[in-house]
């Protein structure tokens, strides 16, 4: 958050702030060129939200990919419905969105419906396209559509 806000006030010298919020619907292409003497993976949210990406294990990638499909809260057992398949064994999920929370890639809160999870938006942006690059956002969204279908009912 730190850098995000950083970034958005380096705006401030181009864009008014009505504007500034006005854009905010797109974070990862507005919040950019942080200052030259920064490390590359500080200049921009895309580059710090990559490279944070980059440190987890392949099965904690595939399964942040998975989590995007997800747009607001979701719990441990919608997780496992979505998320468990290839590459990704249904008893491992539970670690492994530990390892995410550990990792600051996806928020845990408590409330009064149990430990639910969330991915932040631009953070879960960037997993619906690494999620894309891989060829699976129909498998995965059809997954949610089943899983989604009795619970809406």
């Amino acid at each position: 958050m730190p850098l995000a806000i950083e970034l958005a006030a380096a705006r401030t010298r181009s864009l008014a702030p009505p504007d500034l919020v006005a854009r905010l619907g797109a974070p990862l292409r507005l919040l950019t060129g942080g200052r030259r003497t920064s490390a590359e993976r500080h200049r921009t949210l895309r580059a710090t939200i990559d490279w944070s990406y980059d440190l987890l294990t392949r099965p904690q990638q595939v399964l942040f990919q998975r989590l995007s499909i997800f747009a607001g809260p979701f719990d441990l057992a919608a997780a496992g419905s979505v998320a468990a398949g290839e590459e990704l064994d249904l008893a491992d999920i539970d670690d492994l969105l530990g390892d995410l929370v550990d990792k600051s890639m996806l928020v845990v809160e408590s409330g009064p419906f149990g430990r639910r999870f969330r991915l932040l938006e631009s953070i879960r942006e960037l997993a619906a396209e690494h999620l894309a690059e891989e060829g699976h956002t129909g498998l995965i969204a059809g997954r949610h559509a089943r899983w989604c279908r009795p619970s809406c009912a």
